[in-house]
Formats: structure tokens, sequence, C-alpha cells
């Protein structure tokens, strides 16, 4: 259209069905200058838009009128119509065919679905056809063969008769210049005739490079058909799968048998040993067959967003193994190829898994893509770029977060991985998010073209969102799994099963559903899962204490609530319950994780991330160190009293005991702080292989080192402790945020708070300044 859009929904009127044929008879420049000196209909002046084409698919009898003699250019058409239009284009004859009288839409079907007119299409005959399905018609047509009618000479008496055949017969040519641009359908192997498409015949400078029997891969990992112009690629396009899984079939706990009786593909192999790989092209030596060029060899090639990888039998990945990939042997291929329980392994809610079957090797699995979604937020917008950053998901990647058991109820990790800047030449993702604002969450389809080092943006789209009253959660059914196991999360009366990216999801429990006192906003994948739910009771985050106060609660009884803010900056109040004591255990202005209290209407409860849970003022004693010390790195390395290493954590993440200065205590409760959003040590006091710890005593905070290593470190004999410069580490993580807070003098209560990103230029007195006035009440006596 005149403003640059196509409008696919739009129905397709009669006078643009005759612009597409003769653009496909002609090419499209010459039926655009199609001269005309008279109206072809009496409704069809010289002067219409499509006079041109209108008198020449009258002249060809491709086209007719309506009854009354009009044509009506401006109505719509069944596809049968059209159909039967571009059948006729191809030369198949509407009287010998039966396109015309009663049940001519049948034959129309019948052919058109032999020629493969309507390949890759729900279609739907007898409706009106829009734009958008036209297209497909018509590409589909380029891709179908040329008939013809052969004649049978007969001789009666003294005359030689021509009879016309009734039978259509493929048109065939040895032209090498346009032999097998779309199709190696060979009819004469002696005389090299091959089959000849309407592509070949009308567009000789259009190539199907790369098609089912020699496929080119998306980005995504899809086979692929690949078209050229002019020996210029114009695109690569996705073959349609054999079949496709967009939900979970079956855990990964289940049996083996369980896992294929799910999938439905018993009797397919995912190894062969004659599907002929590396023939790229159809080959006389091969007997005149066609053979399937795989870059993968024998065994079937698994593909997750754009990374090749291979499966192993816990469901992780690992790099496809080149060296076996490529060997001959059946037995090679074998070992190597994954088993169909272990593609049923890669099933997940909110995932995609489309399996692809060999075109000459009919029982063969060649190639499995799997297609995941990630959450993200819009972090900055350019002039002509959008830069986004990750979401934290409740689950990570196994080669990040090895605990299968965090993924009870699921059969895969959320993905999260940084993606480079959407530019504006990324067309499809940079409009859906160019109008968008910094913070806002969009779903990501991410893919990789170098096996991992880079992700970038193949799709994104802003999630739809529902809200309601949280009201049920259903859960793995599975009695020795009973934590991470929600699979599915019930808001405004429709459960939503949860995505394998699951925030904030993955633990919701019922009594979680008592501390939901507001509606819940989920977040929804493009298939309608939950990626993502606001305002669930518990999230299980980190806050600053703002300040107390008493309330009545929606039971009617007055109960004790804190007033703060997240780590984001956002105000939260949470109810504590209604004894004084238990409510007001930490000062304001102190860093806090909550949850929901295990027993109880859903009260939450504070905790400080050490042993006792109570606050630094209260924890500065010379009591004796807990039983490990930890290095403050990637991996974190743990080592026991004695300075043996006794285990270490994963990449990036840190299991707590507390984030300035406190000493280390043997913790009671896990709180997994991660690089990217959480607290990080920022003393660099400890070195592997030495038992150097922090030594401190009332009075005497962060000042000395303490010596247990059986020798002397850095002029320290063991044993002894000694006064010194202590080395705080500059944290280079982008994104680190200092929390700032001013206290009133008099009373204590929190005057201000400011959030800041980066590493700031800030005196180490003041990080360890806790507020010195406030006092606790109850059981807890500051010291």
């Amino acid at each position: 259209y005149d403003d640059g859009s196509f409008r696919p929904e739009t129905e397709l009127t009669r006078g643009a069905a005759a612009k597409i044929i003769v653009s496909l008879l002609i090419g499209p420049e010459a039926a655009s200058n199609l001269p005309n000196q008279t109206a072809p209909y009496p409704d069809v002046p010289a002067s219409h838009t499509f006079a041109g084409v209108i008198s020449y698919c009258k002249t060809a009898k491709i086209i007719s009128g309506y009854g009354d003699g009009t044509f009506k250019p401006g109505n719509s058409l069944t596809g049968f119509a059209f159909a039967k239009m571009l059948l006729g284009a191809l030369g198949y004859n509407s009287e010998i065919e039966g396109f015309v009288d009663t049940g001519w839409t049948m034959n129309v079907a019948r052919i058109g679905h032999e020629v493969g007119l309507f390949d890759r299409l729900d279609f739907d005959g007898a409706g009106a056809v829009n734009r958008e399905t036209a297209c497909q018609l018509a590409l589909n047509t380029l891709k179908a063969t040329m008939v013809t009618y052969g004649g049978n000479t007969m001789v009666s008496g003294a005359q030689t008769l021509v009879v016309k055949g009734t039978q259509a017969m493929y048109v065939t040519s040895n032209n090498r210049e346009i032999n097998a641009n779309i199709n190696r359908r060979v009819i004469n192997a002696a005389n090299n005739e091959m089959t000849l498409e309407f592509g070949e015949a009308k567009f000789k400078d259009l190539r199907l490079e790369h098609d089912k029997y020699d496929p080119a891969y998306d980005e995504y990992g899809h086979p692929s058909n690949e078209w050229s112009y002019k020996k210029v690629t114009i695109g690569t396009f996705k073959l349609p799968a054999d079949f496709t899984f967009d939900k979970q079939m079956a855990h990964l706990e289940d049996t083996v048998a369980t896992k294929e009786k799910a999938l439905g593909l018993r009797g397919y192999d995912t190894y062969s040993t004659d599907h002929r790989a590396n023939y790229t092209n159809w080959s006389s030596a091969a007997g005149g067959t066609y053979a399937y060029n795989s870059p993968f060899d024998n065994a079937t090639q698994i593909t997750i967003n754009g990374w090749d990888v291979r499966l192993d039998s816990k469901g992780q990945y690992y790099d496809w193994d080149a060296s076996v990939a490529n060997g001959s042997s059946v037995t090679k291929a074998t070992a190597n190829a994954p088993t169909l329980s272990e593609i049923c392994d890669l099933t997940d809610n909110g995932v995609t898994v489309e399996v692809y079957v060999c075109p000459v090797d009919a029982d063969f699995i060649t190639n499995v893509v799997v297609t995941r979604t990630q959450l993200m937020k819009v972090k900055r917008i350019g002039s002509d770029y959008v830069t986004l950053e990750d979401i934290e998901p409740d689950s990570r990647d196994p080669r990040k977060e090895p605990s299968l058991a965090k993924i009870t109820g699921y059969n895969a990790f959320a993905i999260d991985f940084p993606v480079i800047d959407v530019k504006d030449s990324n067309y499809d993702a940079y409009n859906a998010l160019k109008d968008l604002k910094a913070g806002d969450r969009v779903a990501v389809v991410p893919f990789t073209a170098d096996q991992g080092k880079t992700w970038e943006v193949g799709e994104a789209y802003v999630p739809e969102t529902v809200s309601g009253a949280f009201t049920k959660v259903d859960t793995y059914a599975n009695v020795n799994k009973r934590e991470g196991s929600a699979v599915a999360i019930t808001v405004g009366g429709t459960s939503y099963p949860i995505n394998e990216w699951n925030k904030d999801m993955l633990n919701v429990t019922g009594s979680k559903i008592k501390a939901t006192k507001k509606d819940v906003t989920l977040y929804l994948a493009k298939d309608g899962t939950a990626l993502w739910a606001d305002e669930i009771g518990n999230s299980d985050a980190w806050m600053v204490v703002g300040d107390y106060y008493q309330a009545t609660s929606s039971n009617g009884k007055v109960g004790w609530y804190v007033h703060g803010w997240t780590i984001g900056g956002a105000e939260v109040d949470l109810d504590l319950g209604t004894i004084r004591g238990d409510a007001e255990r930490y000062a304001p202005g102190e860093l806090v994780y909550y949850n929901i209290a295990e027993t109880g209407n859903g009260e939450y409860r504070l905790r400080k991330p050490n042993a006792n849970g109570v606050s630094y003022l209260n924890n500065n004693t010379a009591a004796t160190y807990g039983t490990k010390a930890r290095v403050y790195d990637e991996p974190a390395w743990e080592y026991s009293k004695d300075g043996k290493v006794v285990g270490v954590s994963g990449e990036g993440v840190y299991d707590v005991a507390q984030y300035t200065n406190d000493r280390e205590e043997a913790a009671t409760d896990k709180y997994s702080i991660h690089s990217r959003n959480g607290a990080l040590a920022l003393q660099d006091w400890n070195r592997a292989g030495t038992d150097l710890r922090l030594h401190t005593t009332t009075g005497d905070i962060a000042e000395k080192i303490y010596n247990k290593s059986g020798r002397t470190v850095d002029g320290i004999a063991s044993g002894a402790a000694e006064k010194k410069e202590i080395s705080y580490r500059n944290v280079p993580y982008e994104g680190v945020k200092f929390i700032f807070v001013s206290f009133d003098p008099a009373n204590g209560e929190v005057e201000s708070i400011e959030f800041k990103s980066g590493v700031q230029n800030v005196d180490y007195e003041d990080l360890c300044n806790y507020n010195k006035v406030w006092r606790n009440v109850g059981t807890n006596v500051d010291n």
C-alpha cells in the first residue's frame, strides 16, 4: 500500500488476484506496464488500476466474469477461486480437469494438493483468501511443476488427425541454465531431463539454493529453505517441523519407557547409516535418488537457541563431539546419538521442541531444535539501539547452578543470557522495543551464532499481563520432592502453567497464598505460560528496614508491621504478627532478608544472613569462629579452620554468613546472593593456602588480622593477631548497588534512603556504620 504497509489479514480482491497471476506469468514490471485501450468489462474502465492485467487474464481465459457480464474487481474471492487461477497459470486446462460446473472446487482441491499448492497452509478454500495466504499460494506456485497435454496422432481415411490428449504431463527441460534451479526431479537421466518448475520457466534468476534435501540452517538451527535472486540471497526460511512439542511431555525423573511413550516417536531412530551425509545434490551415481546433506553426519543434532549441543543422561548439556560425530562407523554414530528419552527431557512448559525427520531415510530424526524464552528488562533506549539487562530467574543453567533439586517439576533450568544491544537494523525486535521505557519487562528469544560466546535477540515482545486473586498452586506430585515443586498457579480463577523461567514462582506454596493480600499480576509468554508473578506474598527478597508501626490486619487483629524499601528501591510493608519483640528485631537502616513464617496466617519474618539472626551490634563479642571461612571470589572456595579446602560453591554465587565485617557463623539458613543483584563482600583479607581471618572484638572491629596458618604470614606469627591495613576489593561488577541510609540522630529513625549503581567513593567506616542510636526492644537488646 502507499503508506508502506502490507496488511496481511486484508482480503485479496479479484483485481489484485489478476495482478498476481499476470506478474507470475510475465514478470511484475511487464504486468505493471501492460497497455490497455478498452474496458475489458463494463465495470472495469480502461483507466482502472488493474484494467491491463484483467484484460490479459480474460484473453488467456485464466479468469472469467460474473453471469451479468461484470467483473467486480473490488470483490473478494475464495481460496479455491484463486487456486483455480494459479493452476491455470501452471498449464492445467479448466475444462479437462473439471474446474467448471458442479463439483469444480473438489477438483481444484484434489489437484492443488497433488502439486503442493497448499503446502504450509491451514487452507480454508471456501473462505475469502487474504493477502498473506495469497503470498504463500503464489510462492508454492513458483515451486510447482508446469504441465502440458500431449497430442495423439490418428489416421482416418486420407486425413491425419491430432486428437488432444486428456492427461496432463510434466513439462521437462535439459536447459542447463535453469535445470535444478528450484527442483531436481529427474524424468530422463540419460538426457539429463528434469521437470520444469514454474519459477524455472518464468524467473531464470530465481534459485532455491537449499531445500529439504540440502537444507540451510537459520539462526536457531532449523533446517531451512534458502532463496536467491540474481545470486543475491533473499533469505533463509525454516521448514515446517514433522513433530512439534510445546509443553512438558514427561518429567525428567520419569522412566525411559514413559518418556518414549509420551513423545510418540517410537520407531524413529536417532542415528542412521543410509541417509548419505555429504551428498549435496541429486546424484546419478547414487542411482538417480536424492541424498540428504547434514553437517551432523549420522546422529541426531540437538540445537538450543542456535547452540549445537548434546544432552547427557542427567539432562545436562555439553558440546557436540565432532571427533565422534564425523566417525564413519555405526558404533561411533550410535554412541554419540541422543536417545528418545533424552529428547523428551528437552520438553517443558514454555519451551518449543521441533523434530525434523530425514526426507530420504524416513525413520531417522535429523534435527531437534529447541527454542526457549527468557525475561529481561529495558535498561537504556538510544537513538538507534535498545540495551537490555538480565532479570535473574528462580533457577539457572546446571553449568552455573548444579543442584537439580531446585527444578523439581521442571525439566530445564531457566535461561538468562546477556544479549548485545538491539540495533535498528534488527528491524522486528527493535520496533517491538523502541517505544518502551527503562525498567519495562520484555520477553526475549535469544540465539547464538558462536556457540554461546555472544547472544543476540531474535525475537522480542511485551508479555501479556493478567491480574486477579491468587487462590491455588499446583505442585509436582512426587512425595520425595516437596520443595521447589510449583508447576501451575491459579490467578483470577484461571490456572496458568508455570514457564520454566518461573520468576518468583518456583517455591510458591499454599502458605504463601495466605500472605498475598493484593491481586497478583502474571506476565505471560506467547504460549500462555507464566514467566513472572508480581505481588505474590513471599518473594524471598531483601529489604532495608525503615520503621515499625502497629495496624489492624485483615483478620481484625492488631499487629506489627515493618515499612522499608527493597533493593530495587520499591517501598514495601510487611505483616510481622502480634508480638512486638518478634517484630522489632532489626534496627532501621539494616539490610535484611524477608520471607513467610513457616507457621501462622501469612505473617512474615525478617532474618539476617548469619547463624542466629541478630543484628550486627549483638554479634561483636569475642566468641569462637564458625566452622568455615570463605574466600569471596569466583568460584567461592571454602576453607576449614585448619586451612583445608572443604568445598566450592558455584560460579558467582555466595552462601552468605554476613555481607560486611561480621565474623563467619555456621549458617542455619542458606541465602544465595548473586554477583548481579546482591550484596558482595568488600574485604579481601583471606588468601588461598592460609588461614588469615578477621579478628573482631568489641571496640576493635575489623582492625586486626588473626593468623592460624601454622606459619608466619605477612609478618604475623602463627596464633598472633596484629592490627593491619585491610585491603578492600574494588568490586568491578556493573550493576552493584550502594544503599545510603540517613538517620535522625535523636531517635535513630530513617530520614532518607538513596540507591546508587556502580562502585562509589565511600569511606570504609561509613560502610560499617550501622544505626547506633536505635535500640531494639523485647528479648533482643543491643550490647
